[in-house]
């Protein structure tokens, strides 16, 4: 489209005979002249007989600016997921659980990453693969904008991810046990793929974990383990200490 109102004018003649509903889905992902060229056309939605609903991810929409109303979606809980990966295909509930846990809410994923699973996975006589695979388009994305990141924030990406206590104070210890400068975690938090409340830290959306944490060598996950379970202090946190250090290492032992 080159012009808004070549775009508009079908819609109001043919809203003339009856009311026009436009279906704008996935707006985000829309390219930069189509979404110049609609933002014109939404701003003038309201004369003529013709609305529009368009959907979007988790962040702000290209047409916010004219957008009448706004209504933000849950996503679903673990266990519906989970039966959204079961009817994709049979699979074990552990899969379904962990697909559950790759997709953050969004059953459209949970679909997508079923089906990129072979069948051998599924039933478990395979194990998954570490991380979901770039076949997915989400994935594929996601995993491009992670490797394009400096290599400091990075590495503060791997320690939140190897981190499981959630302490935003815990990942920040680790980090400069790890001789990271003291502001890692937010230049981290600035790429909007961390999200720090209080002292508590998360990693958005739910794929950003499993990708990030195998941004770095074995040896530097390792490294990173290490550094969490030196930064877990507190007696509350034992058990999440000797966690931390079974997965620091690279094998049996004695001392773990």
């Amino acid at each position: 489209y080159t012009n808004n109102s070549v775009t508009l004018r079908p819609q109001a003649g043919a809203a003339a005979d009856q009311p026009i509903l436009l279906l704008l889905d996935d707006a985000s992902r829309l390219d930069p002249e189509s979404t110049q060229v609609l933002t014109r056309v939404l701003s003038q939605i309201g004369v003529e007989a013709v609305g529009a609903i368009a959907t979007g991810g988790p962040t702000t929409g290209p047409f916010d600016a004219v957008a009448t109303h706004s209504l933000p979606l849950a996503g679903l809980s673990r266990a519906d997921l989970a039966l959204v990966a079961t009817e994709t295909a049979p699979c074990l509930s552990a899969v379904a659980d962990t697909v559950a846990d790759w997709a953050g809410g969004s059953p459209l994923l949970a679909v997508e990453l079923t089906r990129s699973l072979r069948a051998d996975e599924r039933d478990g006589s395979a194990p998954l693969p570490g991380a979901p695979r770039p076949t997915v388009l989400v994935v594929d994305r996601l995993q491009r904008r992670l490797d394009d990141l400096p290599a400091g924030v990075q590495r503060a990406l791997v320690v939140a991810a190897a981190d499981r206590s959630g302490s935003a104070a815990v990942v920040a210890r680790a980090l400069v046990e790890l001789g990271e400068p003291t502001g890692a975690l937010d230049a981290a938090e600035s790429t909007g793929l961390v999200t720090v409340e209080g002292d508590q830290v998360a990693l958005q959306p739910a794929l950003v974990r499993p990708l990030a944490y195998r941004l770095v060598a074995s040896a530097s996950r390792r490294a990173a383990h290490r550094a969490l379970a030196d930064a877990l202090t507190e007696p509350d946190q034992a058990m999440e200490r000797v966690d931390q250090l079974v997965r620091s290492t690279n094998g049996p032992d004695q001392a773990v």
